[in-house]
């Protein structure tokens, strides 16, 4: 059974976690429940986006000072 496309405004709505100091996105969570940056390896130093738009717009101002 196909399942149906989803539209790319779904995906743009949904939140987005970052690691605190080096904005990446790939963040894991480890068997203990503690949120693990795999690019820094910070440890539970995340930041809450409501968007990808969100952390976009605040990361490219970030880069530009």
């Amino acid at each position: 059974m196909e399942q149906p496309k989803k539209d790319k405004s779904e995906f743009e709505k949904i939140p987005v976690v970052a690691c605190k100091y080096c904005k990446s996105l790939n963040i894991q969570e480890d068997g203990n429940g503690n949120d693990l940056c795999m690019r820094c390896s910070a440890i539970n130093e995340i930041e809450h986006y409501s968007t990808i738009e969100e952390y976009l717009k605040i990361t490219n101002n970030d880069q530009q000072k």
